[in-house]
């Protein structure tokens, strides 16, 4: 049985049909803008450090504060700074990500953003599962070991923070894996670095004793970059790209 089901059939078609138009080049466009392909160590090492960001990818749970206001509904991304629907899947072009320790309080609020290891956690393998949960002693909260990732969202060329919760990062790490083994259209044995691909995050959604939760459930390969959303977008976020982690809260993702 699946740990969770696609809303992929009904994602919404925002940003979709633009993406087949701005990023699906014929053989005969320029593809110079791709640059001659790079190794597989390339691309690992250019996918380490992040952009700074200032919007917030989010996954609305039942639980979420603009859900219960009647601002959005469960179970669709949305941008929590300005408050934008994407719906049951976004279109992005991964950036940059970074390992983070997040510590949550018991309404799933983020308290702390850690460098792995740097601070002393108790560990407790729960009935039923292989992974343990980590606690901080000092506080009583659980500690999650996550990612923080930079994406470029094509729908609206907005630079967005997104932080996975448990039940998504297994995918984001498989969503990050894919993105690093994309062929270059021209250059035969050479890779595209993921920051010139173009994806499709869709939710999922699961149950458990507490209800209905939504997640990644997985990611589609779109196309490869525009040299307009390439140049516009994605190149100037890389020129600013830092080590300052800017995290943001899941929202009740679990």
């Amino acid at each position: 049985m699946a740990l969770f089901k696609s809303n992929a059939a009904d994602a919404s078609p925002t940003g979709v049909e633009q993406v087949a138009q701005a990023t699906q080049a014929s053989q005969n466009d320029d593809l110079s803008f791709l640059g001659g392909g790079v190794s597989p160590d390339e691309v690992a090492q250019a996918l380490q450090g992040l952009g700074s960001s200032i919007a917030y990818l989010s996954i609305a749970q039942n639980l979420s504060q603009a859900v219960r206001d009647g601002k959005i509904k469960a179970g669709v991304f949305y941008n929590s700074a300005t408050g934008e629907e994407y719906g049951t899947s976004v279109v992005v072009t991964p950036l940059a990500f970074k390992p983070i320790w997040q510590e949550r309080d018991k309404q799933g609020g983020t308290v702390g953003v850690y460098e792995p290891y740097s601070i002393e956690v108790t560990k407790m393998v729960e009935p039923g599962k292989k992974i343990p949960s980590m606690t901080n002693p000092k506080t009583g909260y659980s500690v999650l070991d996550t990612y923080v990732f930079a994406l470029a969202s094509v729908t609206d060329n907005q630079i967005l923070t997104f932080t996975p919760g448990r039940t998504s990062v297994r995918q984001m790490e498989r969503f990050m894996r894919d993105a690093s083994m994309v062929k270059h259209p021209v250059q035969s044995g050479k890779f595209l670095m993921p920051h010139q691909t173009v994806w499709r995050l869709n939710i999922g959604s699961y149950e458990d004793p507490r209800g209905t939760f939504y997640c990644v459930s997985g990611a589609e390969f779109v196309s490869y970059v525009s040299k307009a959303f390439f140049t516009g977008i994605v190149t100037p976020a890389l020129e600013q790209k830092t080590r300052l982690l800017i995290a943001g809260p899941a929202e009740g993702e679990v």
